[in-house]
């Protein structure tokens, strides 16, 4: 069993903008590769083969419409360095409208203190006092607003070295048709 999880995907621009300015400066952390940032939104853990499929039945009719999310806040945990977003209530309908779908299926629990973010990096022992320089020092980042138009489920596989992302299904938002009356 793999570990799988819903995640919206950055731009490319965002990917080097996080790269070159938050990425550095801490010994011991194992920096996020550019090109595999993306906002996690849901974390599923392990899934069986029956519940993924599962999952991607469920998801195929997730409705929700385009909308601008910023990424802020740089925090930390015991292994890990993220940046999370501002407020949103866009993201907030997503993340109900995907509970909503899935509400029946018997997956993991959700962590009461999950929130959608951004690995920075991971890392195995911290210097406390080089951390708290870290986050003092980018506490203003920011990015510009970021437009999201999908989410995907996708896949992580933890080597020694890397962590490599596969993207499992791709799920768009509502396309939004004006027409004459």
């Amino acid at each position: 069993m793999n570990n799988y999880f819903l995640a919206i995907p950055l731009p490319y621009h965002i990917h080097t903008q996080l790269k070159e300015c938050l990425c550095y400066g801490l010994p011991g952390i194992h920096w996020t590769e550019e090109g595999n940032f993306h906002l996690t939104l849901r974390f599923f853990s392990r899934l069986t083969e029956t519940v993924l499929r599962s999952v991607q039945d469920r998801l195929k009719d997730l409705f929700f419409n385009s909308f601008s999310m910023i990424l802020h806040g740089i925090s930390h945990t015991r292994s890990a360095i993220l940046i999370g977003i501002n407020d949103n209530e866009d993201l907030k309908d997503l993340r109900k409208e995907v509970d909503k779908q899935l509400r029946d299926l018997y997956l993991p629990a959700i962590d009461p203190h999950f929130r959608p973010h951004v690995t920075l990096g991971t890392f195995d022992r911290l210097n406390h006092e080089r951390m708290l320089d870290y986050l003092t020092s980018h506490h203003d980042f920011q990015t510009l607003p970021i437009e999201v138009n999908q989410c995907t489920l996708m896949r992580s596989l933890h080597t020694p070295k890397h962590t490599i992302y596969e993207t499992v299904c791709e799920y768009a938002a509502s396309k939004i048709y004006l027409g004459e009356d």
